[in-house]
């Protein structure tokens, strides 16, 4: 009874580091904790009735890796990066195993060496989670790794090597031990190398979003000085354009009056400047990305009315909006009907924003995450995750759907001076 209570213990250690290993990745909340817990259960018992009555290599790893699959697909991500996060926890907990079984001679030793191999086996997974966790994943709250593809292939290559090796008998210890060693620091490399990319990738993200901010200004800049200029080429005719306004007075034509009023208010108007808050923020980032939208789409609406301070930040209000607009303006410019608006309201410390766009290809969802259709993420930036990000940090909320071809974004956002 104490060693298969031990046994068990030791069973549910695991199960406790491999969660700790999943949270590494996507972090500590889920909102699915009673499947997580329900399919641990699953694990446990598929796995121990596995090990009971087959003992067979293979269908563990199948159970394993199924299992820890089914568990990462409760978090938010790709799935290309829950695929290899599946192969890395497993390939370290299978590394571990096979180093800890071959060091201690398992296949010669009988009794007390035989109970002891669990232990060491758990404590060396726990040692192998606190040096990834504290030394080699330093972006936990980058959710994108770029390049899945290719990392995905060297711990599933680990796991069949060592897979190969345990189904081909004992074989040279050494050897054995030395391949193990070699396959457990080339998956710690794998975790540093994911990091460094989510690391390069979240710098990436940064460096686009100021590029958008800065060209956003330098746009507002150029409307605001083309403006000036019409405003003082208007004022050096104005007398001119007086004199001209009091003649015709003097004729009692007001038709004609009208019309070089109109004349004159037609002078005046700039084609790039669409939006004119008096904010600065969302005038230089509006006026940048409709000009954008204008010249891609058919159809662009667009209604804006906010004060000229709202106490959101030009950096958060270019991830939202910004994020938005383009993956807005992306997705209608591969549909039949060309189509967006955009809108933002503010009242009372909250701020409204909708943006709506035809779309004709196919949604990926993986749950309720939506998942990019976009080949070149990197230069087009990670969308709606951001975005949700963001939206979370002012305790706002975002509703999305895709309903007879147009996708609808509703989000509010509670601004600084209403929280404070």
């Amino acid at each position: 009874m104490l060693k298969m209570a031990g046994i068990i213990s030791t069973d549910l250690f695991a199960f406790y580091m491999m969660k700790r290993f999943v949270s590494v990745f996507f972090g500590v909340s889920t909102d699915h904790k009673k499947q997580e817990w329900m399919l641990f259960g699953l694990y446990f018992i598929l796995l121990e009735a596995a090990l009971l009555f087959f003992c067979y290599p293979p269908l563990t790893t199948l159970i394993n890796l199924a299992m820890i699959y089914s568990i990462c697909r409760l978090y938010e991500g790709s799935r290309k990066k829950k695929v290899l996060v599946t192969f890395l926890i497993y390939s370290i907990c299978m590394v571990c195993e096979v180093l800890v079984m071959y060091s201690c001679g398992i296949y010669e030793a009988h009794g007390e060496i035989k109970m002891i191999v669990p232990f060491v086996t758990v404590l060396l997974v726990s040692i192998c989670q606190f040096i990834i966790e504290r030394f080699l994943i330093r972006h936990t709250e980058s959710y994108y790794i770029p390049h899945c593809n290719v990392l995905i292939l060297i711990p599933l290559a680990s796991i069949g090597l060592l897979l190969f090796l345990v189904m081909n008998g004992p074989g040279s210890r050494r050897v054995v031990v030395s391949v193990s060693l070699c396959m457990l620091l080339i998956n710690f490399l794998i975790f540093y190398l994911c990091d460094a990319l989510m690391g390069v990738f979240s710098e990436l993200e940064d460096k686009l979003m100021f590029e958008r901010l800065a060209a956003g200004y330098a746009n507002q800049c150029s409307v605001m000085i083309q403006s000036e200029e019409k405003v003082k080429a208007l004022r050096h005719d104005m007398k001119h354009h007086l004199n001209e306004l009091l003649l015709l007075a003097g004729q009692d034509s007001g038709q004609k009056i009208r019309e070089y009023i109109l004349n004159m208010q037609e002078y005046l108007e700039n084609p790039n400047e669409y939006i004119s808050s008096g904010n600065k923020g969302v005038d230089s980032l509006l006026n940048y990305m409709l000009q954008e939208a204008q010249q891609t789409l058919n159809k662009v609406d667009y209604k804006v009315s906010v004060p000229r301070e709202m106490g959101i930040g030009s950096f958060d209000l270019n991830v939202i909006v910004g994020n938005l607009l383009d993956n807005a303006i992306f997705a209608a410019s591969h549909s039949g009907e060309k189509w967006m608006s955009v809108s933002l309201s503010y009242e009372k410390g909250l701020l409204f924003i909708r943006v709506r766009n035809s779309y004709d290809t196919k949604i990926r969802k993986n749950g309720e995450a939506y998942e990019t259709t976009r080949k070149e993420r990197q230069k087009h930036g990670i969308g709606l995750q951001n975005v949700k990000k963001a939206v979370e940090h002012y305790c706002g909320s975002m509703q999305i759907s895709d309903t007879d071809n147009i996708f609808d974004v509703k989000v509010m956002l509670y601004t600084l001076q209403n929280k404070s």
